[in-house]
């Protein structure tokens, strides 16, 4: 699917400043934001950072480029700075400009580049060849590592399919990407009935419907460390891991009844990690810890049901 570059209108601007509270005498820098062809960038939006940016600091001051994408920043504090920049439909390659302002020093010429962004949009289909509507959507891009897995990295903004099955994630710069499709999660709060068959992520290049595979039930029990059923613990089935930086998408969440029992349906065949939170509020009414790091057991699912999954969450420490 080929990327679609997108193009917006510019607008006016106004300029604005950082007034100094300091003795020592104050900084004043200025320079234009600039697309790939040097062409100025007319209402973006500058943001002056300190960097690092401290604890509780106020909100990073703003400018805004005129027509000719100048900006300017008056009675600047002497420091450490970064110059961010952002407009829509636009991007910022690589990492933001900075720079380091003495007491009384005048700068010119911090131009910051931004590039017009790409867009990717298409349509997500079910096996039958409806339209699937709220399907997660994501734009991943393969980042190489040396010595150790792949990565893919999100990238870009989107959002679910509409009733249509269509999708756009923009804010992309130019380059490869993935696009990963996948079912709308189902909450806690839902009944699904296992059906003997479910819909996998699938990944563009290479398909661009999602799947239907053989699916089972994953069930079993979450006790706490007496070995007493924990009852309200949320549980959530993920898929393995696929290495480093790699995203496992979530295949089904529920809740465990008084019994501490849980079930979960329409899960194909694979490795995957059983997680189980306790609640924040109901959980501790039970005398239950919410632990930080979720229990978790890994399991595998070889074209048949898994049954008494046992899973432990821990009590307070008395």
């Amino acid at each position: 699917m080929p990327l679609m570059f997108v193009s917006i209108a510019l607008a006016g601007a106004l300029t604005r400043g950082l007034v100094s509270q300091d003795d020592m005498p104050p900084a004043r820098f200025s320079g234009r934001i600039i697309d790939e062809a040097s062409a100025p960038v007319a209402g973006a939006q500058v943001l002056l950072v300190p960097d690092p940016r401290r604890p509780m600091a106020r909100p990073p001051v703003q400018a805004v480029s005129d027509q000719d994408g100048r900006y300017a920043f008056a009675r600047v504090v002497p420091g450490r700075y970064r110059v961010e920049a952002q407009k829509p439909g636009f991007v910022r390659p690589g990492d933001p400009v900075r720079v380091t302002l003495a007491s009384g020093q005048t700068l010119d010429g911090v131009n910051v580049f931004l590039l017009r962004d790409g867009a990717i949009a298409g349509r997500i289909f079910d096996p039958a060849g409806r339209p699937l509507a709220e399907a997660r959507v994501m734009a991943l891009r393969r980042l190489h590592v040396r010595g150790g897995a792949d990565r893919f990295v999100p990238a870009g903004q989107g959002f679910g399919t509409s009733e249509r099955g269509e999708f756009r994630i923009t804010g992309l710069l130019p380059g490869s990407y993935y696009v990963s499709a996948a079912p709308r999660m189902r909450t806690a709060l839902e009944t699904v009935e296992p059906s003997g068959t479910a819909q996998i992520a699938t990944f563009y290049p290479g398909t661009r419907r999602l799947e239907l595979a053989a699916a089972f039930v994953v069930s079993g029990i979450a006790i706490d460390d007496d070995g007493r059923p924990a009852a309200g613990v949320h549980v959530e089935i993920t898929e393995e891991p696929r290495g480093a930086g790699a995203m496992p998408g979530t295949i089904g969440v529920t809740r465990t009844d008084e019994d501490g029992r849980f079930e979960v349906g329409n899960v194909p065949s694979g490795a995957f990690l059983v997680i189980a939170m306790l609640p924040l509020a109901g959980g501790v009414d039970r005398g239950l810890q919410p632990v930080t790091s979720p229990s978790q057991v890994h399991i595998a699912v070889a074209n048949g049901n898994l049954t008494d999954v046992r899973i432990v969450v821990q009590r307070h420490i008395r």
